[in-house]
Protein backbone atom coordinates (compact mmCIF):
# COMPACT_ATOMS: atom_id res chain seq x y z
CA UNK A 1 0.00 0.00 0.00
CA UNK A 2 1.41 3.39 -0.97
CA UNK A 3 1.85 6.04 1.70
CA UNK A 4 -0.59 8.36 -0.10
CA UNK A 5 -3.30 5.73 0.24
CA UNK A 6 -2.97 5.46 4.02
CA UNK A 7 -5.80 6.99 5.99
CA UNK A 8 -4.69 9.92 8.12
CA UNK A 9 -5.84 10.10 11.68
CA UNK A 10 -5.03 12.10 14.75
CA UNK A 11 -3.30 10.60 17.76
CA UNK A 12 -6.65 10.53 19.55
CA UNK A 13 -8.23 8.57 16.70
CA UNK A 14 -5.26 6.20 16.72
CA UNK A 15 -5.70 5.46 20.43
CA UNK A 16 -9.44 4.97 19.88
CA UNK A 17 -8.67 2.43 17.15
CA UNK A 18 -6.15 0.74 19.43
CA UNK A 19 -8.71 0.60 22.24
CA UNK A 20 -11.28 -0.89 19.90
CA UNK A 21 -8.79 -3.58 18.90
CA UNK A 22 -8.25 -4.46 22.57
CA UNK A 23 -12.02 -4.56 23.11
CA UNK A 24 -12.49 -6.93 20.17
CA UNK A 25 -9.79 -9.26 21.49
CA UNK A 26 -11.48 -9.29 24.90
CA UNK A 27 -14.88 -10.01 23.38
CA UNK A 28 -13.44 -12.83 21.24
CA UNK A 29 -12.48 -14.50 24.50
CA UNK A 30 -15.98 -13.84 25.88
CA UNK A 31 -14.56 -11.96 28.83
CA UNK A 32 -16.13 -8.96 30.48
CA UNK A 33 -14.00 -6.04 31.58
CA UNK A 34 -13.95 -7.30 35.15
CA UNK A 35 -12.48 -10.63 34.07
CA UNK A 36 -9.76 -8.88 32.08
CA UNK A 37 -9.08 -6.61 35.04
CA UNK A 38 -8.57 -9.62 37.34
CA UNK A 39 -6.19 -11.23 34.85
CA UNK A 40 -4.11 -8.07 34.54
CA UNK A 41 -4.28 -6.59 38.03
CA UNK A 42 -5.48 -3.36 36.41
CA UNK A 43 -8.65 -1.74 37.75
CA UNK A 44 -11.78 -2.30 35.64
CA UNK A 45 -12.28 1.46 35.25
CA UNK A 46 -8.84 1.67 33.64
CA UNK A 47 -9.75 -1.15 31.23
CA UNK A 48 -12.84 0.86 30.27
CA UNK A 49 -10.70 3.96 29.60
CA UNK A 50 -8.18 1.97 27.56
CA UNK A 51 -10.93 0.54 25.37
CA UNK A 52 -12.17 4.08 24.76
CA UNK A 53 -8.68 5.15 23.71
CA UNK A 54 -7.77 7.11 26.83
CA UNK A 55 -4.88 6.90 29.30
CA UNK A 56 -3.23 3.87 27.66
CA UNK A 57 0.49 3.62 28.37
CA UNK A 58 2.97 1.29 26.71
CA UNK A 59 3.36 -0.73 29.91
CA UNK A 60 -0.42 -1.09 30.27
CA UNK A 61 -0.71 -2.11 26.63
CA UNK A 62 1.91 -4.83 27.13
CA UNK A 63 0.17 -6.14 30.27
CA UNK A 64 -3.29 -6.18 28.68
CA UNK A 65 -2.01 -7.84 25.50
CA UNK A 66 -0.20 -10.53 27.49
CA UNK A 67 -3.39 -11.31 29.41
CA UNK A 68 -5.22 -11.55 26.08
CA UNK A 69 -2.63 -14.04 24.83
CA UNK A 70 -1.05 -11.77 22.26
CA UNK A 71 1.63 -9.11 22.11
CA UNK A 72 1.55 -5.35 21.79
CA UNK A 73 3.43 -5.72 18.50
CA UNK A 74 0.68 -7.91 17.03
CA UNK A 75 -2.05 -5.51 18.15
CA UNK A 76 -0.19 -2.49 16.78
CA UNK A 77 0.44 -4.34 13.50
CA UNK A 78 -3.29 -4.94 13.24
CA UNK A 79 -4.06 -1.25 13.76
CA UNK A 80 -1.49 -0.24 11.15
CA UNK A 81 -2.71 -2.97 8.77
CA UNK A 82 -6.02 -1.11 8.70
CA UNK A 83 -4.23 1.67 6.82
CA UNK A 84 -3.43 3.99 9.67
CA UNK A 85 -1.02 6.87 9.37
CA UNK A 86 -0.83 9.13 12.40
CA UNK A 87 -1.06 12.83 11.72
CA UNK A 88 0.22 15.03 14.56
CA UNK A 89 -2.44 17.34 15.93
CA UNK A 90 -1.65 20.98 15.41
CA UNK A 91 -1.24 23.05 18.52
CA UNK A 92 -3.68 25.95 18.91
CA UNK A 93 -0.99 28.42 19.96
Amino acid sequence: MMAEQLAKMTEQEFFQQLGEELRQLRLERRWNQGQLAKRTGIHRNSITRYERGADLTVSSLVIVCAALGTSAAVVLDQVFANGVKIEKEKSSR
